[in-house]
């Protein structure tokens, strides 16, 4: 069995926590081998970005460098990362495309949702 390897990349630890035990669920619910890693900040990721994951959940608005930035600097090292914008504010999906994001979460980011979005990916 593979391990999926997932960024979780969100500035609020609200929504860390929140989101953390959402994806902890899914993997015991599945069966699944999986590891997630956070990072405060689009710059904690983007900066000495490694092609390693599997799936990144990124928040879009952060106060050192947003997620569509951090997206694109991902972009230029690794082209099959699957890219998944968490956002409060549901007009920055058209900007996605640019950087071949596969889906949109908004925020406050439920159960259902974030599992729906995460089965389609990575099962």
């Amino acid at each position: 069995m593979s391990v999926v390897r997932i960024a979780l990349v969100e500035d609020d630890s609200r929504h860390v926590q929140k989101i953390t035990a959402y994806l902890e669920r899914y993997r015991t619910e599945k069966g699944l081998a999986m590891t997630v890693r956070v990072f405060p900040d689009g710059e904690d990721i983007a900066e000495n970005y490694k092609p390693e994951y599997d799936l990144i959940l990124l928040d879009i608005q952060m106060r050192f460098m947003d997620g569509m930035t951090a997206a694109r600097r991902i972009r230029e090292k690794d082209r099959e990362v699957i890219l998944i914008f968490l956002t409060s504010m549901a007009g920055y999906a058209i900007q996605g495309y640019e950087v071949e994001a596969l889906d949109f979460i908004l925020k406050p980011v439920s159960c259902d949702v974030l599992d729906f979005a995460v089965r389609r990916r990575i099962c």
